[in-house]
């Protein structure tokens, strides 16, 4: 009687040592899960500027913009369409808004004006006053609203 409580003994302290070691595992599993979303955050963060799409940026020159109280919509229509007009190649560059900041866009105004500007320069004021960053990609110029870390590779101005 005596060997059959230390068997029964033996085997509810074993079972409860594989419960625990589950437990532990499946915990193991969710903090693994944790630091792979982070690895994965900082990755995102990583994500830089496209250096030919900066220099084509810089080396587009407009005589002279007048944005005069202007939505960011509006900011990025004209931005596009200067592009069009002043690049040498006639392909211009595509700036686009952050598909979740359209309905956000109205409430910024922009007010610049200046002659014998960059498009960078012109996109950089725009994006501070309005509270925007931009990502550069080969396909284009993406404006987007920060939302604390959020959203992905917008470059902060």
């Amino acid at each position: 009687m005596k060997r059959l409580v230390m068997m029964m003994a033996a085997l509810f302290f074993a079972g409860s040592l594989m419960a625990a070691t589950q437990v532990d595992t499946t915990k193991n599993n969710k903090d693994q899960k944790k630091d792979q979303k982070k690895e994965q955050k900082k990755e995102e963060k990583k994500i830089v500027n496209d250096p030919e799409m900066v220099k084509k940026l810089e080396t587009i020159t407009v005589p002279k913009v007048d944005f005069q109280k202007i939505s960011i919509s509006t900011a990025v229509k004209q931005l596009n369409e200067l592009a069009m007009l002043n690049d040498s190649e006639k392909k211009g560059v595509i700036f686009s808004l952050d598909a979740d900041d359209q309905m956000a866009a109205s409430a910024s105004i922009i007010t610049f004006s200046k002659e014998k500007v960059n498009l960078e320069t012109i996109l950089k004021a725009v994006c501070q006053q309005a509270g925007y960053t931009y990502l550069a990609t080969p396909d284009g110029v993406k404006l987007s609203k920060p939302d604390n870390g959020k959203k992905k590779g917008a470059e902060k101005l």
